[in-house]
């Protein structure tokens, strides 16, 4: 399946500070915090973002289709005929690739290797680019506490249909991997839960809305800090 086309609009060329409004679980909008400008304000190069998006969607295909040469297809241990005297063409097994059921030739093969490899530098700054890109879009929601007490999908969309600044994909990053909280949302499609340690740059240019724990910030801020 062909990459989604992915836009970014372009951003100045120098880091800029940004804010985000913090909101409680229930709903209600608490203060503005600044965002770290290492972080949500950064200058976006779409070549960067692209190369790297295109390589990790590569690295996730799998090889599915697969056809069989002739040595793979069953049958045509005995020559057909001999080979003088019948007055028809020479042929040495019914599984050559002219016959039907033969082997096919130039095809699909399972052996076939789609993976890129990714310079971690350059991963880490198309990251860093998404999230700044988010930001600059007012798309980023500070969440001061995160309820780990939802363990079903009815909870978790009852929720979610608190908060105003819900859209059409909602991406929740959590400090840490909570089971319970991940499982609720799994069925939910408007809304992926991630915690920071995980979270990548397809889940961020895929949602319309960041909604980043409070408590998740110091994560996000060590993973701009160190490599990849």
């Amino acid at each position: 399946m062909p990459a989604k086309k992915i836009i970014i609009k372009k951003m100045e060329s120098k880091a800029t500070n940004l804010s985000a409004p913090v909101y409680s679980f229930a709903g209600e909008k608490l203060k503005d915090i600044a965002l770290q400008g290492n972080i949500f304000g950064l200058p976006i190069k779409g070549k960067v973002v692209h190369e790297v998006v295109v390589a990790m969607m590569n690295n996730k295909r799998a090889t599915i289709s697969h056809t069989k040469d002739r040595a793979e297809v069953s049958g045509g241990g005995k020559k057909p005929w001999k080979q003088k005297g019948t007055g028809r063409a020479r042929q040495g097994s019914i599984r050559s690739p002219q016959w039907k059921g033969g082997g096919v030739v130039f095809g699909p093969r399972k052996e076939r290797n789609w993976s890129v490899k990714i310079n971690k530098k350059l991963a880490k700054q198309a990251f860093l680019m998404s999230l700044s890109d988010k930001a600059k879009n007012e798309a980023v929601i500070i969440l001061a506490d995160m309820a780990t007490t939802l363990k079903k999908t009815k909870d978790f969309v009852l929720a979610l249909k608190k908060w105003p600044f819900v859209k059409r994909r909602t991406l929740i990053i959590t400090a840490k991997a909570e089971a319970d909280l991940i499982k609720a949302g799994r069925n939910y499609k408007p809304a992926m839960v991630i915690p920071a340690q995980t979270v990548s740059i397809l889940d961020v240019l895929k949602a319309d809305t960041l909604v980043i724990e409070e408590k998740a910030l110091p994560f996000l801020a060590k993973r701009a800090k160190k490599e990849l």
